[in-house]
């Protein structure tokens, strides 16, 4: 059964900036847009690049190492058909951000 694991406060996050957080073994990059948050895993399929430490525009980050591009919101890959990475359900609890995985 999956859970929602609290990750971190809602004022913590900045706009249009990736944060990585761990859950478990698991590095997921945690994103703010506005009011809304989203998770996706943290590493580029490519080359393993850390998306939390891509640039970002609207809804998309760009990995910082070979300039792949994801759709922040569910995770699709924009460069290649294909290579995608996973997406979490992000919920706000008393301002704090939690992210839905599987144990």
């Amino acid at each position: 059964m999956s859970e929602f694991v609290t990750v971190a406060q809602c004022e913590s996050l900045s706009d249009g900036v990736g944060e990585c957080v761990r859950i478990g073994n698991k590095q997921i990059a945690l994103f703010r847009l506005g009011e809304e948050f989203y998770a996706i895993d943290n590493e580029c399929p490519h080359s393993g690049g850390p998306l939390c430490d891509g640039f970002t525009e609207g809804h998309k980050v760009m990995c910082p190492w070979h300039c792949w591009e994801f759709n922040i919101t569910n995770g699709e890959c924009l460069t290649v058909a294909g290579f995608d990475v996973e997406s979490y359900p992000v919920r706000i609890e008393n301002g704090t951000v939690q992210i839905q995985i599987e144990p």
